[in-house]
């Protein structure tokens, strides 16, 4: 009824305007709290400013010269002229003069310093995102003793080298060789479960093997009486929570190998017993599983194995042991120089992602320049002034860069909490993107220690730079032009 429609819908209005508002009320407290937060560095910098100076004008203020009235007397014109400016003057008496911009020029001061912050903040954002990139492809990809290991393989089947347990011992011998795993990958292996059957390679493999192999879980972990799957043979098994799979039997067979006995003949093996499914390795494209060799049948002999992975004692002996190895006729890989190529690769791109960040911070240090421009312009007389008693060029050229300095510091104080703050928002939306769509959440921003001070260093320094020209300006004005101007 239209009274009916009427009620529902007034009350629907009603509960959209509550939601709304509600949900502004909450923007508008988050948006306040990261204000606070941005101007945290500030309030405590100027805080420290107030609170400091008083004291250092207490302690020294009686080692300066002073001009103007002194113990309630005024002094006459042929004294003042007879007073100097202080030959020497002090660090405090620059900080104490420069400060002043922040009293008297807040706002365009304000911004000017929020615009080197966006810069700097720019670049450690983008920085950081490679530096975290990097460690997550190479937390994924190794660990410690993948660093160390060498894989070695038999090279084509035309020169008649393979890797047998002669091969292994004498490679076991080598005296930098840790220890040595070996594996025969066998293809076609049916693996059956339920009424479900899934062909797969079969990693027939010994302990060592299996520790060297850098396998990520995601689920369970390696045992001497059970095997691994792959994730991709578990999507196969079309189970919704792979946990399901742990501790269930699976039977294996059409297990195809070389017989030892009659060289170029193959036997096929079926195992009767069942095997229980330990864990699962992160690995969605390739259909394979890990078989403990201490579990193979006695009547199965391994005639030779299809690749091996041998243990350094030391990274620096890596290279060592691949050179010893290649001499036995094997082809070596090992994970160490692909890293390496990884890391030039990722420093490439870390350098162009701070190109587009040193863009930004050379368009807020042009802003800077522009502010130091305008101040010298308003200050003409200032300058003039303070000639007039007795400034020297160096000391108006050390008051102009203080304040620049001042400014390129607190912007990369401030960039680095912009950065921080817009690293920690962007990371949260992601992995928030990531478990909505079934993902797993990754730390994608890296913020070194070394990184964080070098960047409110090359603000300064910054500052310094595009502080140059106005103070070289300020301290060549004439007195008399500036204060005829002023």
């Amino acid at each position: 009824e239209p009274k009916y429609i009427k009620e529902k819908a007034i009350s629907l209005w009603f509960f959209c305007e509550y939601f709304i508002e509600k949900w502004f009320s909450l923007l508008e407290r988050i948006s306040y709290s990261i204000l606070r937060l941005l101007m945290l560095p500030f309030v405590l910098f100027f805080g420290t400013l107030v609170r400091v100076f008083p004291l250092i004008k207490k302690t020294f203020g009686e080692l300066r010269p002073k001009i103007g009235i002194v113990e309630d007397r005024e002094y006459t014109i042929r004294e003042v002229a007879k007073m100097k400016f202080p030959e020497k003057i002090l660090l405090v008496d620059i900080l104490r003069l420069a400060k002043r911009m922040f009293e008297t020029r807040r706002l365009r001061t304000f911004l000017t310093i929020l615009g080197m912050g966006v810069g700097t903040g720019t670049i450690l954002f983008l920085v950081s995102l490679g530096y975290g990139l990097q460690n997550v492809l190479f937390e994924r990809i190794t660990s410690e003793d993948a660093l160390l290991t060498i894989d070695a393989y038999p090279p084509p089947s035309d020169v008649g080298i393979k890797i047998d347990d002669e091969i292994v011992k004498k490679i076991e011998s080598i005296p930098e060789v840790m220890r040595v795993g070996k594996v025969v990958g066998v293809s076609d292996v049916s693996l059956d479960f339920k009424d479900t059957s899934v062909v797969a390679t079969m990693n027939i493999s010994d302990k060592n093997y299996r520790a060297f192999s850098g396998e990520r879980f995601l689920v369970g972990s390696f045992k001497k009486d059970g095997i691994v799957i792959s994730s991709a043979i578990a999507q196969i098994l079309q189970v919704k929570n792979p946990k399901q799979l742990i501790g269930q039997e699976v039977s294996i067979s059409n297990i195809v190998l070389p017989d030892p006995k009659n060289e170029g003949f193959f036997v096929t093996y079926n195992l009767d017993e069942k095997y229980k499914i330990t864990g699962i390795v992160d690995n969605d494209s390739e259909s394979y599983f890990y078989f403990p060799k201490e579990r193979l049948r006695t009547d199965i002999i391994l005639s030779s194995y299809t690749h091996i992975k041998i243990k350094a004692k030391d990274a620096d002996l890596v290279s060592v042991v691949k050179n010893k190895v290649v001499d036995y006729g094997l082809q070596v890989t090992a994970l160490s120089d692909t890293l390496e190529q990884a890391k030039k690769i990722f420093s490439i791109a870390r350098i162009i992602l701070a190109f587009f960040g040193v863009i930004t911070l050379v368009v807020s240090a042009i802003g800077m320049l522009n502010t130091m421009t305008i101040a010298l312009l308003e200050r003409t007389q200032e300058v003039g002034i303070m000639k007039a008693i007795g400034a020297s060029n160096k000391d108006i050229w050390k008051l102009f860069l203080a304040e620049s300095v001042i400014m390129g510091f607190l912007g990369g104080i401030g960039g680095v909490v912009i950065g921080y703050v817009a690293s920690e928002a962007f990371n949260y939306g992601i992995n928030l993107l990531a478990k909505v769509f079934g993902g797993q959440a990754l730390d994608l921003f890296q913020q070194p220690l070394w990184f964080v001070v070098t960047i409110v260093i090359f603000s300064s320094v910054v500052g310094f730079i595009t502080g140059l020209m106005p103070a070289r300006r300020a301290a060549k004005l004439d007195p008399l032009i500036a204060l005829r101007k002023g």
